[in-house]
């Protein structure tokens, strides 16, 4: 029921943006790339770093544009591996996440800068294989970005981004558990948008 809620909010920012003809400066498109993450316990040493995937659908809108400079906001809607090993055990979490980030934009749009927070919803989670029920349905991330966005064919920019993610929730459900656990997660990505 929530994933059908995010993708019909999508859709109508997407329908409500479009009826103004992209005077604000629109721009849907697809990324994917690779992360690395690892966890940060409370009272133990950090966890092992795991390299994982994701990608998903973005919409990038420049509200403010001065030719050189530009304000604006993304919203992504993306599927998020945070994978760690510690204790001898791997642990694998899968969430639908919606970043939304305030960017600035320069050099023509080419070059971007932002930070926001990266709402998750939780898709599958397990330790050793076996499923994990102490991890939260939701969680919270801040993030920062530095990325870029560039023509290669008329009204087809090719995009990528550095980003950064830091938890700001514990992961754990149980509060009695003897550590907490925040994720710490590094994504490079590189996409396709149209406007």
């Amino acid at each position: 029921m929530r994933k059908a809620i995010i993708v019909a909010a999508l859709i109508a920012i997407i329908s409500f943006t479009h009826t103004d003809g992209y005077s604000v400066g629109m721009r849907v498109g697809v990324k994917g790339g690779f992360n690395l993450t690892y966890y940060q316990l409370s009272e133990y040493d950090n966890s092992s770093k795991l390299l994982g995937a994701g990608g998903g659908a973005f919409l990038d809108l420049i509200i403010v544009d001065l030719e050189m400079l530009g304000f604006g906001i993304e919203v992504d809607v993306m599927y998020q591996k945070r994978d760690g090993e510690f204790f001898s055990g791997e642990e694998r979490i899968k969430y639908l996440g919606i970043p939304v980030i305030l960017k600035i934009h320069a050099m023509k749009n080419i070059v971007n800068f932002g930070v926001g927070i990266n709402y998750q919803q939780l898709q599958s989670a397990k330790y050793k294989s076996v499923t994990d029920n102490n991890i939260k349905d939701t969680n919270f991330e801040f993030v920062a970005t530095i990325g870029f966005a560039y023509p290669i064919v008329p009204k087809v920019l090719i995009t990528g981004d550095l980003r950064a993610y830091a938890g700001v929730l514990n992961v754990n459900k149980d509060s009695s558990y003897p550590f907490e656990t925040r994720s710490v997660d590094f994504m490079l990505g590189l996409g396709f948008s149209v406007f």
